[in-house]
């Protein structure tokens, strides 16, 4: 590289520094949404597994199974937890979330810069105009907004990456460039977010097929296929744990006619038409994350939407930038392929209000497994900033204006513009909010029995326990935080009936009739065989059985004196293999369900002895994260329960013997015991993940054996 470009590389770098200096030179950090929500949780939970490192049991060690939401999940197939994207390492390295966070958000934004830098000079830009291109990359509205969403930010970097080694494939096949491309691909993919990877994948697919055009060379169009085949590959040991999941998941819907979800569910966050404004007037939308209310005590409320559908601002600078780029001569073919592009994803980001997404989601089963179609306005985003290094590049190269001097002057206005712009966007606390506990978490720590039983949130609860009040910004977000949503269970272990993570179709259908009774007293049948113990409320529920034991304002926890342990021993069964019957039959039963199971299966057992009085003792019991151990004595034959998610992988062994794991009681797993002493172990050992580990380490190995042969 040459001096030159290493110095503008240099302030890329500072230019990232200098932008995220209240983060970076200060005890202060980004808290929004989705960090408190999912991913300091999601990272907790990783090194908490990482703590454990048993090289005799590799798999004990590993974050696979995830016992502490929706009553068990496959953590593995959980793609945006980012396990085996490399940059995710900083999280485990450094331990402490806040640092290892702002080094995280400093290395993507940097990226974002150097890749959109390499990728404008490679098509023969100008140094300034390719840092004006990449300034707008790094810094745009979009781009800062989902900082708060780790796996959508960190995939969306990788794309100028990707058209970079597009670009530079050569006429002739090359399995050197393949491979390299094909690396880039699978990057991207491991960064953590499918919808963003789909997105950016489609847009290299007509890329490449324009430059085929193009160079009169179809041989581009191959490489890139055969890149993204490898990249699978590569990226095995995630993609298939992930797709077995999807499969498995509400978001693959019912069966192949009704796969994906609800027109509904996939068109919510659809921009409107006007919303295009939002690319250079900053001030059309305006969301108050902060009321104050007009009272004596002036409380604060605190709400956090969605804000990021509106974010996608490049500034006023960059709007006639691109202007000028469009219009100007030079670049004329690609120019047209890159407006059809933006027109195409725009009208794709209008959603419902776009006939185009509604003949998309007719067609193309695959879209309906996605939500939030103003996710790809990132690729109009990328298509701007294109379009303005041109416009920079074409002012540049009228030697009448002699404007040479003066060019350096607009990259520092667009970062100026995007710079101010991110105040709105973008609040920061003193780091310590991140870990700040509050009396509900302290006093579901303080419970004797915390770890043996689970706790719920109301469904009315989980709505509105989003809006908060509080004396100032700090204290609403400690109480936001304190109120327990999504996954922030998991910075403390404590079980948690849901979460908020895609859930699985069995488990969702269970949710349904829970959710569907009446009264707290006429759920808890549903909720004791669960093991929820614990009942979060925002409202006074009418209960005859719950003891209420905290009450405040806000919220009140109501104590379940039902709920059975989570590994519980029944002597009776219904046998129903038919979810559908299931369900009905379930609700007729609620009130046995403690001492009997609906087994989803046409099996039959037999179960000659049936004492008067039910025995068993659990002499005994550990639950680890993917492997469950126990010791029971059973006076009579029967099940032994677990009120976790019957999912593929998980098996069993009683007495050292392989025995079967039968699903029941909608979604849960349970075992055929004989009386006796038995001991039992369950261990999770996904097939999907092993495939999977094979797959990637091998064509890992191979490819770059074949790179490090060739010299790259």
């Amino acid at each position: 590289m040459k001096n030159k470009n290493i110095l503008f590389v240099g302030i890329i770098f500072l230019s990232v520094l200098i932008f995220l200096s209240e983060i970076i030179f200060t005890n202060k950090t980004f808290f929004q949404r989705d960090i408190i929500l999912q991913f300091k949780p999601w990272k907790t939970f990783i090194n908490e597994c990482f703590k454990k490192i048993d090289y005799s049991e590799y798999l004990e060690s590993l974050p696979i199974w995830n016992p502490y939401n929706h009553c068990g999940m496959p953590f593995i197939a959980n793609i945006q937890a980012q396990i085996f994207y490399p940059i995710s390492l900083v999280f485990y390295i450094i331990k402490d979330f806040t640092v290892a966070f702002k080094i995280f958000i400093t290395i993507h934004l940097f990226l974002a810069g150097l890749f959109m830098f390499l990728m404008l000079k490679n098509k023969n830009l100008s140094t300034i105009s390719s840092l004006i291109g990449c300034i707008i990359w790094s810094f745009n509205g979009y781009i800062i907004s989902r900082i708060e969403f780790l796996s959508v930010f960190a995939s969306i970097v990788w794309i100028p990456l990707i058209i970079f080694l597009i670009d530079k494939l050569p006429n002739n096949f090359s399995l050197k460039h393949t491979i390299l491309l094909s690396f880039a691909i699978a990057l991207q993919f491991l960064a953590g977010h499918t919808q963003i990877w789909m997105y950016a994948l489609l847009f290299c697919f007509f890329y490449s097929i324009f430059l085929s055009f193009s160079n009169k060379n179809i041989k581009i169009f191959f490489m890139f296929i055969t890149s993204s085949i490898f990249s699978l590959l590569l990226s095995a040991i995630q993609f298939l744990p992930t797709l077995e999941f999807i499969f498995l998941s509400t978001r693959s819907g019912g069966g192949i006619k009704n796969f994906g979800m609800s027109f509904e569910e996939s068109s919510k966050y659809s921009l409107k038409l006007l919303d295009i404004i939002n690319l250079f007037y900053p001030f059309s939308w305006q969301i108050d994350f902060i009321k104050t209310l007009p009272t004596k005590e002036s409380h604060q409320i605190l709400y956090l939407p969605n804000y990021w559908i509106y974010t996608f601002y490049v500034g006023v600078t960059t709007s006639v930038l691109t202007f000028i780029g469009f219009f100007s001569k030079k670049y004329l073919k690609e120019k047209i392929f890159l407006s059809c592009i933006f027109l195409l994803f725009f009208l794709y980001a209008l959603g419902k209000n776009s006939l185009f997404f509604i003949f998309l989601y007719k067609i193309l089963p695959i879209i309906r497994i996605f939500r939030y179609p103003a996710t790809s306005c990132y690729i109009l985003v990328f298509v701007v900033c294109i379009l303005a290094s041109y416009g920079a590049e074409f002012i540049l190269k009228i030697q009448k204006l002699n404007l040479n001097k003066y060019l350096i002057f607009i990259p520092l206005l667009i970062f100026l513009e995007l710079k101010l712009y991110s105040k709105k966007i973008m609040l920061t606390l003193p780091s310590k909010i991140l870990y700040e506990k509050k009396e509900i978490t302290n006093f579901l720590l303080n419970s004797n029995d915390i770890s043996l039983y689970r706790f719920a949130l109301t469904p009315k609860t989980q709505i509105l326990s989003r809006t908060v009040s509080a004396e100032d910004l700090y204290n609403a977000i400690a109480t936001y935080r304190d109120n327990l949503l999504g996954n922030i269970n998991l910075d403390y272990f404590i079980y948690n009936f849901r979460g908020q993570d895609i859930e699985l179709k069995n488990f969702f259908e269970f949710l349904n009739i829970v959710y569907s009774e009446k009264s707290l007293d006429e759920a808890l049948p549903f909720f004791s065989i669960s093991n929820v113990k614990y009942i979060l409320s925002s409202e006074s529920q009418p209960t005859k059985y719950c003891n209420l034991i905290f009450n405040r304002k806000y919220m009140k926890i109501y104590e379940n004196p039902f709920a059975k342990e989570r590994i519980y021993f029944v002597n009776e069964y219904l046998s129903e293999k038919d979810l559908k019957k299931s369900i009905q039959l379930i609700k007729k039963i609620k009130d046995k369900l403690t001492h009997c199971i609906i087994i989803h299966s046409n099996e039959k057992f037999n179960i000659d002895f049936k004492p008067k009085k039910i025995y068993y003792s659990i002499k005994y019991l550990d639950f680890r994260h993917n492997k469950v151990s126990l010791e029971i004595e059973n006076n009579a034959d029967g099940f032994l329960v677990m009120s976790q998610n019957f999912y593929p992988g998980w098996k069993c062994y009683i007495n050292g013997r392989s025995g079967k794991i039968y699903h029941c009681n909608i979604y849960m797993m349970c075992v055929y015991l004989k009386k006796g002493y038995n001991q039992v172990i369950f261990q999770f050992e996904p097939l999907s993940f092993k495939i999977g580990s094979i797959l990637s380490l091998v064509s890992t190995l191979i490819f770059l054996l074949y790179l490090f042969e060739k010299g790259g």
